[in-house]
């Protein structure tokens, strides 16, 4: 599988890169990502994809990612959120050759929607108006399962930054999170574009660096990039942790939009509320 550097970044956003973010950095932000695939029963057809991440925080390991990526929609009434392992399929039920971990829809905890202040419905009038967040407490069963050596992560081919192969981060909340400012620079990864060939799914991974903090908006903080003119570069990253270029989770990734800049994450200082609901359910 070819690892995928978005090339398309002018010369002033590498020297950025090679400025801020150091390989250390890169791998703990790809090795962070977990990749979300929303499956419907009965034959675990894969419907929508999106990723999130995994923290620890009062004894507990939980799912955090955008509810927009593990909610059910009218049309498919039934999908169950399933964490991609990174491993060859151990069972009959495993989708189109890729080993997953069911969540179970039930187990989800989403907050109620809510009226943004009109200063952020000026910045952008689009953006969906409720808090785009969702989590769930992981049971002993995905304990087991963490020894997750995802197959990409082996033999990166770029010349500037090395993947080195082994298992996916998990995050301490008291200990991995910061509050964005404008003077570092931020990054998340993600995996865009799902293909099947024959029965396997394939993806195109993406690395995004390089994206400067603007502000906060209500619960959410607005990052810009450089101009979106295909939205599908991004679809599929929804979900994926904020790094800044210390390695520090701020926000969750929410929101973009074509055309435009603006990429809004959901603040990482707010996820403690509903970390405590999901507890506490």
């Amino acid at each position: 599988m070819a690892v995928l550097i978005n090339r398309g970044m002018e010369k002033k956003d590498n020297y950025m890169i090679e400025k801020y973010f150091s390989e250390e950095v890169i791998n703990r932000i790809v090795k962070t990502s977990q990749h979300l695939i929303m499956c419907e029963p009965p034959n675990n057809e894969p419907i929508k994809f999106g990723c999130g991440c995994i923290l620890e925080y009062k004894n507990h390991l939980f799912l955090l990612t955008a509810s927009h990526v593990t909610k059910e929609t009218s049309e498919h009434p039934n999908l169950q959120p399933c964490i991609e392992l990174g491993r060859p399929p151990e069972f009959n039920n495993d989708v189109l050759g890729t080993c997953l971990f069911n969540v179970g829809s039930k187990n989800m905890c989403y907050l109620d929607e809510y009226k943004i202040p009109e200063e952020f419905k000026n910045k952008i009038i689009s953006f969906k108006e409720n808090l785009d967040i969702a989590a769930c407490i992981l049971d002993e069963k995905f304990k087991n399962n963490t020894n997750m050596k995802p197959p990409y992560e082996k033999g990166w081919p770029n010349e500037k930054y090395t993947i080195v192969e082994g298992n996916r981060i998990y995050l301490n909340f008291e200990k991995d999170i910061a509050v964005p400012n404008e003077d570092k620079k931020y990054g998340l990864y993600g995996r865009i574009k799902y293909y099947t060939e024959g029965f396997k799914l394939n993806f195109r991974p993406a690395l995004k660096l390089g994206l400067n903090f603007k502000g906060n908006f209500g619960r959410f903080c607005l990052f810009n990039t450089q101009e979106i003119v295909d939205i599908e570069e991004w679809e599929g990253c929804s979900g994926s942790p904020i790094f800044d270029n210390f390695g520090k989770l701020v926000a969750i990734t929410s929101t973009v939009n074509n055309g435009d800049k603006a990429v809004f994450g959901f603040s990482i200082e707010y996820c403690k509320l509903i970390l405590d609901i999901a507890i506490d359910n």
